[in-house]
């Protein structure tokens, strides 16, 4: 079988022609047999993961290192709290436990928090229009448009003309306010997930229906992150790492990301699905909906509505005025500076496995409240699937915006949370109150996240969660 880092050298070497070739030499390895130089390779990546393992955890130890054995990781962290108490404490490669990295989307988790946060406070309810919050939101046809609307991202935002988020936060919100929706609720109802715009939004609401006016990074540090910074374990601080707005004093300790080649895509989307499945391991294989995503965007154009969505917000500067390569944005100062709720916050995986294992107890860690247990079952109500376009199939969003049902389809039923862009994972189960968080540093473009939830395989199967049959 093979794997990725063998069609694309694992992303050792990135660059020109080298990187083309050395994915070409390594293909033929792969299919002729195991080179001694591979297996070093993976010898040491190996050795470099280090950290805290519970007793009755090392099966879920054993699947984070087989991630670094078969070279698919540069540097990863994970995180798993059971019962209140820390369990797994792992990392290795590139990353040791302390490191920051940017975790996209998984940023999403705390700004669904946030919100619900404020909505346990009475500032605001899910069924409020947002005009009542904001009422400049109500032009072009938006004044109908609710908090759970958005959070569920159905507020038909998703493709909004492109937003530059180095304007300052008035002329911003002047913009976002002006914006037309992608279609109309009251006429049909539609999902299509807004990756970067529900934390726009979400982020102007926040601070307007806050009596001290905070904005959502502040307001996630105060209520969040100092709150839960009291737990310790182990000995050891209790410092929740995360970070939405990152500190000019944090920036030396944030990871270097590195974009995945793209080519072990590229390969699935040529070879017809009876050779993939005869080349490829099980958790390689691109699932169908990643498939028809992938070609809704190649094929769509540049004014599709998918296209749209993924480029409503601008990263230019007039230092910067082209970033060639997505892993350039990611790494720059400015991008990890900026509080884009949805897709900016920095993290450890503890910082995001404390967070989830608050939630995990349905509000409450070892004694410290951030979210009363009323607060959180009504954070957690959803309804049923609704099928959303930038996902290409049904997904079911809590009235705060968490996944209630986004990792099932891969055997989990059961955990709420989401996933970043590149492949984090900060996830929760509250009726076993289980939360587990992996953070990587190699960028990957699938909505899957194998490497995660290959480790979240192994944890059901130390602490007895039910799962369904899936290889990882």
């Amino acid at each position: 079988k093979i794997g990725p880092t063998q069609l694309t050298f694992g992303g050792m070497l990135r660059t020109g022609t080298t990187k083309a070739a050395c994915a070409v030499l390594l293909s033929l390895s792969a299919l002729i047999g195991r080179k001694l130089w591979l297996r070093r390779l993976a010898r040491l990546a190996l050795e470099s993961v280090s950290g805290y393992t519970a007793p009755g955890f090392e099966r879920s130890r054993a699947a984070f290192e087989q991630n670094f054995r078969e070279l698919r990781e540069d540097g990863a962290q994970v995180c798993v709290w059971v019962h209140g108490h820390q369990v797994l404490d792992l990392c290795g490669g590139l990353l040791d436990a302390d490191t920051l990295s940017v975790v996209f989307s998984c940023s999403k988790v705390l700004e669904s928090l946030a919100l619900a946060i404020a909505v346990d406070r009475k500032l605001l309810r899910y069924e409020d229009e947002i005009a009542r919050h904001w009422a400049e939101f109500s032009q072009n046809g938006k004044g109908t448009t609710t908090v759970v609307q958005l959070l569920r991202h159905e507020a038909a935002l998703a493709a909004i003309e492109p937003l530059d988020v180095f304007l300052p936060i008035p002329a911003q919100e002047q913009f976002l306010a002006q914006q037309t929706p992608n279609w109309f609720q009251d006429r049909e109802r539609r999902c299509l997930y807004h990756a970067v715009t529900r934390g726009l939004y979400t982020g102007i609401i926040l601070t307007r229906v806050d009596p001290a006016k905070r904005t959502i990074g502040k307001f996630i540090q105060d209520e969040i992150v100092k709150p839960l910074s009291e737990v310790a374990e182990g000995g050891r601080s209790g410092a929740v790492d995360f970070f939405l707005g990152l500190p000019e004093s944090k920036q030396k300790h944030v990871s270097t990301a590195s974009e995945h080649s793209r080519l072990f895509i590229v390969v699935q989307l040529v070879l017809p699905r009876w050779m993939c499945k005869l080349l490829f391991a099980k958790m390689d294989l691109l699932y169908p909906w990643e498939l028809k995503g992938i070609k809704a965007l190649l094929l769509g154009g540049k004014r599709s509505i998918i296209r749209r969505s993924l480029d409503a917000v601008r990263f230019t500067t007039q230092a910067k005025p082209r970033i060639p390569r997505m892993d350039a944005l990611f790494n720059s100062p400015e991008y990890r500076a900026l509080e884009l709720a949805s897709a900016s916050g920095c993290a450890s995986a503890r910082g995001l496995a404390k967070v989830a294992a608050a939630l995990a107890g349905r509000g409450t860690l070892q004694g410290v409240t951030i979210l009363s247990p009323e607060g959180y079952e009504s954070a957690c109500r959803h309804g049923a699937p609704v099928y959303d376009e930038g996902f290409h199939r049904p997904l079911a969003y809590t009235a705060a915006g968490w996944g209630a049902d986004r990792f099932e389809v891969y055997g989990f039923p059961g955990w709420q949370g989401w996933g970043g862009a590149g492949g984090s994972i900060c996830v929760w189960n509250d009726e076993y109150n289980v939360a587990l968080a992996y953070v990587p540093t190699r960028l990957t473009s699938r909505t899957a996240k194998p490497r995660g939830l290959r480790i979240l395989h192994a944890v059901c199967q130390d602490v007895g969660v039910p799962f369904f049959p899936e290889s990882y």
